[in-house]
């Protein structure tokens, strides 16, 4: 089910009870549109320059990747505010009181939503240009969650590590070391869930990690422990969970334009949920207790005009 075309790029896709959202880099929008579909409501200004994307009760938050900067603005449709400017990190989070986010050296800021002014949650002396180059003599944090307790985050680059910290600060704690590059996040009660990119033809050559855990879907508990992995030998990008399944955006030589796939959170055989036959797929993914949703990615031009082929799509039951 195609929910909104006139897409080019999404980059993040998060699902609540009523409505869908997701921000497209490439059309420079945040926007929102119901569960059963209908027509879609742009909740950013125009050229947002959207990358990376959160939502509580009241809010939708993202970072805009030309000025380093965290916009919010309401879920229900208004004027947009800018919470802080001239942070290049990868990631960010938002909790119930604070909002979270990355530096480039991988070190976390905090500061409440409130808006007053931000301070140091986790400190780095490994500062990275934006965007990191070459990768891999810095580290960077690619993606970001919050519960209600605990911060996390991934490390890749230098520093390959999966990390927590209590919200309101303390020293942190690593949850998983001796990765490749990890990636994609996702939380439940009990575990964090990872993909390890390793192999992703989605991801340049010198970007790729190449060890044990290159290429794997990976899940440790969230109190600490050894880690599991689920799924290994795949080429993973985007990642959700719900109570059965994690589900991965896939990108094997053997399907170019993508595919997803799931695999019980115990472990076991992975399946195919959708494959694409048209427009490519993009990284990100979301699920809820029902469905499935993804986007895809197409721009063409013909005599000078630009025409955005993408979607965003829905697939029941997932």
């Amino acid at each position: 089910m195609t929910l909104a075309s006139g897409q080019s790029w999404p980059t993040a896709i998060l699902v609540d009870s009523t409505n869908v959202y997701w921000a497209d880099i490439g059309n420079g929008a945040v926007t929102k549109v119901a569960l059963c579909g209908g027509t879609p409501s742009t909740l950013s200004p125009i050229g947002a320059s959207p990358l990376d994307l959160a939502i509580d009760s009241t809010h939708a938050y993202w970072t805009n990747s030309i000025q380093g900067a965290i916009v919010r603005a309401p879920l229900r449709g208004g004027k947009a505010s800018t919470l802080v400017m001239g942070q290049f990190g990868n990631a960010f989070a938002v909790g119930a009181t604070s909002l979270y986010w990355s530096t480039t050296g991988g070190g976390v800021m905090t500061m409440p939503l409130a808006g007053r002014a931000f301070t140091t949650l986790v400190s780095t002396t490994n500062e990275c240009p934006h965007p990191p180059n070459p990768p891999n003599e810095c580290t960077y944090p690619p993606a970001m969650a919050a519960d209600a307790t605990h911060l996390y985050w991934s490390n890749a680059g230098q520093s390959a590590t999966l990390m927590r910290v209590l919200l309101d600060g303390g020293a942190p704690t690593t949850l998983a070391s001796a990765q490749d590059s990890p990636g994609a996040l996702a939380l439940d009660a009990t575990s964090l869930y990872w993909v390890d990119w390793g192999w992703s033809d989605v991801i340049p050559p010198s970007w790729q990690g190449y060890g044990p855990n290159a290429g794997s879907v990976i899940k440790a508990p969230l109190s600490g422990g050894a880690q599991m992995t689920l799924v290994s030998g795949v080429s993973p990008c985007g990642l959700a969970v719900d109570a059965a399944s994690a589900y991965w955006t896939d990108f094997p030589e053997s399907f170019p334009n993508g595919r997803i796939m799931k695999v019980p959170l115990t472990g076991g055989t992975p399946t195919t949920v959708v494959s694409s036959e048209g427009e490519p797929m993009a990284c990100p993914i979301a699920v809820d207790a029902t469905s499935l949703y993804w986007g895809t990615v197409g721009v063409s031009s013909r005599v000078g005009v630009i025409t955005f082929t993408g979607a965003l799509m829905k697939t029941t039951p997932k």
